[in-house]
């Protein structure tokens, strides 16, 4: 019977962290398409400055409500480096959503959930069954077809050299990221999402008001406030699902490209192309079977 109830646990946390991962994927896909837009407007590093001052005032609340938990030294040290390497991460795909086509960019940075799931399964010891291998390879295969963007789409690409090198490195960056997160988890979601917006106040927030680039018009403030509220809120959907271990969350983050693909239909007038209604109905498969596979 014990072994029994176990199984049903794992089954149970396994299930939960799909659900939380893909939660992550709608609100960091919709974090993108807006902060693409944003950057455009207003420039990438005024996004990010509003991105972290708002995303201080949102999560400060949370902190006061739960305290400071009282936690290893080594986890400390997760969440600052969660904190340092998700603000790289983010100022340098916002730059790359700025210089390049959004339709090239979202891919290739969404391989940062893969990045850290081999590093998890490799090093950290996880494992997958393998009807969870295969939808995770659907997914992948998906992402890539669905965020396929036309030659003929409406988004400027001044230098696609430079935006797919920041896509790489910012691609880079996040699965570092990720990996801390997942060590920090146990520090609780709103203390795993606030270094980043505290550093990002400091380093970048207060410079640019200083600047006086902190202004920013009335027709980019909802791209702003989108980009701020939903970027931490996909990461504390992530945190919650790597309490069940990182890989299978760590990948479906990577859907954030499909609801990328999908939003720059409305957002930027961005048309899907046959190939990108087969990713898209490719990713929905991959999901399922790896919803079956690990229920």
């Amino acid at each position: 019977m014990a072994g029994a109830r176990a199984t049903g646990a794992r089954d149970e946390g396994a299930l939960t962290a799909v659900l939380l991962g893909l939660a992550a994927a709608l609100a960091w896909g919709g974090a993108g398409v807006s902060a693409a837009h944003g950057a455009r407007g207003v420039g990438s590093t005024t996004v990010l400055a509003w991105l972290t001052l708002i995303g201080v005032v949102i999560v400060a609340p949370f902190l006061i409500v739960v305290g400071v938990p009282d936690v290893a030294a080594s986890v400390w040290a997760w969440d600052a480096l969660n904190g340092a390497a998700t603000l790289l991460g983010l100022g340098i795909l916002y730059r790359a959503f700025a210089v390049g086509k959004v339709g090239v960019v979202a891919p290739i940075v969404a391989t940062d959930g893969a990045l850290a799931a081999i590093y998890s399964v490799v090093v950290g010891g996880e494992s997958l069954r393998g009807g969870a291998v295969f939808g995770l390879t659907l997914i992948a295969l998906g992402v890539v077809a669905a965020s396929r963007k036309p030659d003929g789409g409406t988004a400027p690409s001044p230098n696609p050299r430079l935006a797919v090198a920041l896509a790489v490195c910012a691609s880079l960056v996040f699965a570092v990221g990720f990996v801390a997160a997942a060590h920090a988890a146990p520090i609780g979601a709103a203390w795993v999402v606030i270094p980043a917006r505290a550093i990002g106040v400091v380093v970048v927030a207060i410079p640019v008001a200083l600047r006086g680039r902190l202004r920013i018009p009335r027709a980019a403030v909802p791209a702003v406030v989108a980009v701020a509220v939903l970027e931490p809120g996909g990461f504390a959907f992530y945190v919650l699902a790597s309490r069940h271990g990182v890989a299978i969350p760590a990948v479906l983050v990577t859907q954030s490209a499909v609801v990328t693909a999908i939003a720059g239909l409305v957002v930027l007038r961005e048309r899907l192309t046959r190939l990108q209604v087969v990713g898209v109905a490719t990713s929905a498969i991959g999901v399922a079977a790896l919803a079956w596979a690990q229920a």
